[in-house]
């Protein structure tokens, strides 16, 4: 997404091509988890939060850009563009967590103890999953 931010105000149709080779990785991974029932890669919850996290950088980087590209080929930049890199600025800075805590208060309780059978389904593989031999 960075990359694709980074050079989206010299080639916008970059943008259109992140999108559909997006969906196709999704497509892909959901086939093979429903029809071949393998999983390639498991990736922990921690990367997923921090790259949820790291989102909101694309926006600076894309205003930035923005600018700077106007800058050193048009030769000018406009009030948009100013605004633009304001914006991401303001938007990198601002503590995401503290709004979104007060904006949607209420939070599932992790905290509650389950036996293994009642937390059977939601885990993401067990004994007779994993070994190769069942």
């Amino acid at each position: 997404m960075f990359f694709c931010a980074f050079y989206s105000p010299v080639i916008p149709i970059g943008t259109l091509f992140s999108m559909v080779l997006i969906g196709a990785l999704y497509w892909t991974n959901k086939y093979n988890l429903l029809r071949r029932s393998i999983v390639r890669e498991q990736l922990s919850h921690n990367l997923s939060r921090e790259m949820t996290e790291l989102i909101e950088y694309t926006l600076i980087i894309y205003s930035l850009t923005n600018f700077s590209f106007r800058y050193y080929i048009i030769g000018e930049v406009g009030a948009v563009s100013i605004a633009g890199v304001v914006v991401g600025v303001i938007n990198a800075f601002l503590p995401m967590e503290d709004i979104n805590k007060r904006l949607f208060p209420d939070r599932p309780d992790f905290n509650e103890v389950l036996t293994y059978k009642e937390n059977l389904r939601s885990l993401d593989t067990d004994y007779g999953r994993a070994n190769p031999a069942t």
